[in-house]
């Protein structure tokens, strides 16, 4: 059947008209009023910096019923009902002070005498705000230092929310996956700009290193329409440092040293080094150089099949960033410039003659240059103007074995954003336009995959806050393809405050975006399997755009749990599909076959977060997640390969003496359905599931003046799965397969580094 080119579908009118019935009862439910908010944030001076402190007790001397507590950073935002405001946190003198007007203010407590503050030991790693409408889990710079982390592919192991696991048995690169699905599926930005995508979906994160990163935001299900219609089931938002704090409220500075190194090696000789500073043009310009490089020198081959267990290369990144704010203007410069070269295959294997080699060999080439600015305008205290550019070139070679593939991606982005309020603080109104451009000149073997894609677009956002116990997110975007013509892309969240601890939250959204096959599943190709593709004679290869709605629910309730604060998250998404590309490695072992979803295909994902404090300096963190993930495979309702139904997480970090700190981060990965492989003879086939296997992982860091010391170790259980290649003796014969991966390929691993700040 044709595919419409306009993707307004009957199914999406009913939707739509479901979200409107539940916005006209929220409607009936809600009395609507207006309330004022003060904003600011409390700090104490420390080392001759100012220190966000978090925890600190805030109530109106005029109405003591309600109480409020600043975040891990120190921040807060609460309804204003009065004009003294008392401020109180064990170990500090209570204060009282006066409020005038509504601007956003900053608050020094000061330490009762004799008492020795420790601000570190207040700063909580992650959070999730309950003001928050969207399920929005911030990571501060605390969660990056709890172990190894050297680039963001691998910072989510101390996190529940991601999933990290390896793509397959060569690259060793790893990819993440949300909701059960893919980091595909899930929008990923810096600083709210797209940019882990197309020829770096898969691969992108391990671009950046933790080292630059200031915070990240995960928001699960649908995100905002404001930055874009390609997220399905959540946005990874990545802030880096910047120059000098340039939030919403810019007389709220955060104090902070101008020079930062980090440098790490691990027994395997795998060497980073991070070096970022920080400086001043001009009283209105400000700038910092962030450097990045790395190094995997070894050839290592611990279960002896004659394949590197890792890859070696060497990794030189570079950006440098300004910023410029005065009077209403303020905007962020950053152009970043990045060379990757990575090397693996059979041990033996000769770079320099790569396609003719007598061995198996992988080559793997990313260069990428971009550009980007965030240029704001304030017209008034109400209203606003945002313009978000960004300008990017990759350039990726891939070779395996006799295959070769060569891509280029010229991209432009523009994201205009205007934002006011309507009437007073219980309506905002974000408006705006969009435009991306994907120039793709791509090449696998001889087989041209090069098209161009153009999708302006425009879109809408009304918040609706009638009561503080009350947030309501309505937006919708209309986007035009160059190829596909109309896309419509509704989304709406609800928050409500059932308690002051107890906040419910439901979301639902749709979502698009466009398959690129290669990049999109690489690892996938790293077989002898005959790649098979529905029509070779067009750019698309006679796929289309893949679709999903995604609906999700949540509960997040906070108690005292001997006298500190604990809380549990509950929550529970569904991504359903109305058009998918499946990849299929089940119908035939010889066979890897790409075709357009025919039937049905969801995720079901439902994860249990705890958080508590047992006893005085030791947080943990656990959580169960349940995954249902079915695609309708060759004709048949099945469960998607390599994902574990069932996984366990359990984190914890424990103060000792002063200056130590210890992490310890447990997983458990349950067993994974493995593609079949019955066309296969008997030697080369698979079990159909994997065995249930648990990560541990561990970290100690030690303290002392600037400098910071830690020594590490993962995969401490030692786990290995045996035999990852399928006929590894024979890679240029059929059955050769890389891909079937489903646990570590290295063993145990350990690690030692340091950071310092001046």
């Amino acid at each position: 059947m044709k595919f419409m080119k306009n993707c307004i579908t009957v199914a999406d009118i009913v939707k739509l008209e479901i979200i409107s019935m539940a916005f006209v009862m929220l409607l009936n439910l809600n009395e609507l009023y207006a309330q004022k908010k003060l904003e600011g944030r409390v700090v104490i001076e420390h080392n001759g910096r100012k220190e966000g402190l978090e925890g600190v007790r805030l109530m109106w001397l005029e109405n003591t019923d309600a109480q409020y507590f600043t975040d891990s950073l120190g921040r807060f935002s609460i309804p204003k009902k009065g004009k003294q405001l008392v401020l109180s946190l064990i170990g500090f003198y209570t204060d009282t002070i006066k409020v005038e007007g509504n601007q956003p203010i900053e608050i020094q407590l000061v330490p009762l005498e004799g008492k020795e503050v420790v601000i570190t030991e207040r700063r909580k790693a992650s959070y999730i705000s309950t003001q928050n409408p969207f399920l929005e889990e911030t990571l501060t710079e605390k969660e990056f230092t709890k172990a190894a982390c050297c680039n963001l592919s691998e910072s989510f192991e101390t996190n529940p929310s991601v999933d990290a696991n390896y793509n397959d048995a060569l690259t060793g690169t790893k990819q993440i996956q949300m909701l059960g699905l893919s980091s595909i599926y899930s929008l990923i930005t810096v600083e709210n700009m797209p940019n882990v995508r197309g020829l770096s979906a898969t691969h992108g994160l391990a671009f950046f290193p933790s080292a630059w990163v200031e915070s990240i935001q995960i928001t699960k299900g649908a995100g905002s329409v404001v930055n874009g219609f390609e997220s399905m089931t959540g946005q990874i938002n990545i802030e880096l440092k910047k120059p000098s704090h340039c939030g919403s409220n810019a007389s709220i500075k955060d104090d902070s040293l101008n020079n930062f190194m980090n440098f790490y090696v691990n027994q395997m000789a795998r060497t980073e080094i991070n070096f970022t500073k920080k400086y001043e043009f001009s009283p209105v310009w400000n700038g910092m150089s962030l450097v990045h490089a790395s190094i995997m020198p070894l050839k290592i081959d611990m279960n002896h099949d004659h394949f590197l267990d890792n890859p070696v290369g060497y990794q030189l990144s570079y950006m440098q960033r300004a910023n410029y704010q005065r009077n209403k203007w303020n905007a962020m410069l950053s152009a970043r410039a990045l060379y990757d070269f990575k090397q693996s295959g059979q041990f033996l294997f000769n770079s320099n003659e790569h396609l003719h080699s007598a061995h198996y060999g992988i080559l793997n080439r990313n260069q990428r240059l971009e550009a980007s600015a965030k240029i704001g305008y304030i017209f008034s205290e109400n209203k606003s103007l945002g313009n978000q550019f960004q300008i990017s070139h990759h350039d990726m070679h891939f070779d395996y074995g006799t295959n070769h593939f060569k891509g280029q991606q010229y991209s432009f982005y523009y994201n205009g954003i205007y934002q006011s309020l309507i009437a007073d603080e219980g309506h905002i109104l974000k408006t705006g336009f969009s435009f991306l451009t994907d120039i793709y000149q791509k090449y696998w073997n001889h087989l041209n995959l090069s098209r161009n894609e153009i999708t302006p677009g425009i879109f809408v956002e009304y918040t609706w806050k009638p009561r503080p116990v009350f947030t309501a997110i309505i937006g919708s975007r209309l986007d035009k393809h160059s190829q596909w013509g109309f896309w419509f892309t509704p989304r709406a969240h609800f928050r409500y405050e059932i308690t002051e601890n107890t906040v419910l939250r439901w979301s639902v959204g749709k979502g698009t975006r466009t398959p690129l096959v290669f990049t999109d599943h690489w690892s996938n190709f790293i077989s002898s399997r005959r790649v098979i593709f529905m029509d070779t004679s067009s750019t698309w290869l006679g796929l289309k755009p893949e679709i999903s709605w995604n609906y999700g629910i949540s509960l997040q309730q906070k108690w005292k749990f001997f006298q500190h604060d604990a809380s549990i998250t509950i929550d529970f998404f569904r991504t359903d599909f109305v058009n998918q590309l499946i990849v299929d490695r089940d119908a035939n072992s010889l066979l890897l076959k790409f075709y357009n979803l025919n039937g049905s295909s969801f995720s079901n994902s439902l994860q249990i977060s705890l958080e508590i404090k047992p006893i005085k300096n030791l947080e943990l963190r656990s959580a169960y997640k349940l995954y249902d993930v079915q695609q309708t495979i060759d004709g048949k309702l099945r469960a998607v390969p390599l994902i574990s139904k069932h996984r366990g997480f359990l984190n914890g970090n424990y103060r000792f003496l002063k200056s130590f700190s210890w992490d310890f981060t447990f997983q458990y990965h349950g067993r994974k359905r493995i593609p079949d492989t019955f066309t296969s003879p008997k030697i080369f086939q698979l079990e159909p599931y994997s065995k249930p296997f648990g990560l541990l992982m561990t970290q100690v860091n030690y303290e002392w003046k600037r400098w910071e010391f830690y020594v590490g170790g993962e995969n401490l259980t030692h786990f290995r799965q045996k035999n990852p290649i399928v006929n590894a003796q024979e890679p240029f014969q059929d059955y050769f397969d890389a891909s079937m991966v489903w646990g570590p390929i290295y063993g145990a691993m350990g690690y030692f580094g340091l950071r310092v700040k001046w």
